[in-house]
């Protein structure tokens, strides 16, 4: 680092130099203004700091300023090396704010004046993965209207993005309160028989039979709030609130698709399903097909009893009577004469 004592005797030889010498002693007053320790503090904040709001756009604006007149004026060295110092101290101060701030679990309205461009773009990561997991995970538990009141947006500079998405996420906790509480259930594979009923397979829908003890050590997570049972084959699937075809990795799809909430009762009819071994994540996409499906559970029962009764009529009627599936059966028997 270029001493003080170098810079005052180069500011005190300019002004008694010839014309030629003054050119070499700028030249030289200029080199050993960039090897300052201060210069080179501050150079390091502004190239890599991002600068918001108001006190940030100051700072920089001061501390471009002040490296700026260092290059086209000498002298006054003494009065920049002040300004130069007492600008990196307010940066580093902000600095130091925000970065605490990010790293606690703090919601106040902490100003992000000044951030590291490093831990910019991390937090940019980590508040759009935030985004897009709340959504998910808040569609599932309390449907697509929990988010009705919410605005987060994306595609912003990292403070303005922060500072959005803790201000709605702290709205949306204050919403959900107020709506009933998503319910614990899962669906178990079961037979349907009857005298006038078409015997197939197919799913019942139970209610409080899921625990956290059962979750935790029976079942593979496929999503934030559904899950498959390792042990059970009766079991398809189990979950809490409804189920989606979001991801925690593009929740945010919500905003501007197409949701479906009611689909066609015959929306499953040109899938081939096969009833021991369902995928459910790739079943939901096919129903959300562009859009985002988010059903409540009762509803993708009645999909796929009504999917599986109609084929295993289907598949009765190829062989003979629709009901039974055998030849010579007395369901579809009509008398000739009807009063008999």
């Amino acid at each position: 680092m270029v001493s003080m004592q170098t810079l005052k005797l180069l500011d005190a030889l300019i002004p008694l130099g010839s014309e030629g010498q003054k050119d070499r002693l700028l030249a030289l007053y200029r080199e050993a203004f960039c090897g300052t320790e201060s210069f080179q503090n501050l150079k390091e904040l502004l190239e890599g700091c991002e600068f918001h709001g108001a006190a940030g756009r100051e700072l920089l604006a001061k501390g471009e300023d002040v490296l700026r007149s260092g290059f086209t004026d000498a002298g006054n060295f003494g009065d920049r090396i002040t300004v130069m110092d007492y600008v990196v101290q307010q940066m580093v101060q902000e600095l130091e704010a925000s970065e605490k701030y990010l790293h606690s679990a703090s919601v106040s309205g902490t100003a992000l004046n000044v951030l590291d461009k490093g831990l910019a773009e991390t937090a940019t990561q980590y508040y759009e993965q935030l985004f897009h997991y709340t959504c998910c995970l808040y569609v599932t538990l309390y449907g697509e209207s929990a988010l009705q009141n919410v605005n987060i947006r994306t595609g912003i500079r990292s403070a303005d993005l922060v500072r959005n998405v803790t201000d709605e996420l702290c709205l949306l906790l204050e919403d959900v309160r107020r709506l009933p509480k998503p319910r614990a259930w899962r669906i178990v594979r079961t037979r349907f028989a009857g005298a006038n009923l078409v015997h197939y397979r197919g799913f019942a829908l139970e209610y409080g039979s899921v625990t956290p003890a059962y979750l935790d050590s029976n079942c593979q997570k496929l999503g934030p709030c559904l899950f498959r049972d390792k042990n059970d084959p009766d079991v398809l699937c189990c979950g809490i609130g409804h189920l989606t075809s979001l991801t925690p990795q593009d929740g945010g799809r919500l905003y501007g698709a197409r949701v479906i909430s009611k689909p066609a009762l015959n929306c499953l009819k040109d899938l081939q399903l096969d009833y021991d071994s369902l995928d459910i994540p790739a079943l939901l996409g096919a129903i959300a097909g562009t859009g985002v499906c988010v059903l409540k559970p009762e509803e993708l029962v009645e999909l796929l009893n009504r999917y599986f009764l109609i084929r295993s009529a289907e598949e009765n009627r190829r062989s003979g009577c629709p009901y039974c599936g055998r030849s010579g059966c007395q369901h579809f028997r009509i008398p000739n004469d009807f009063s008999k």
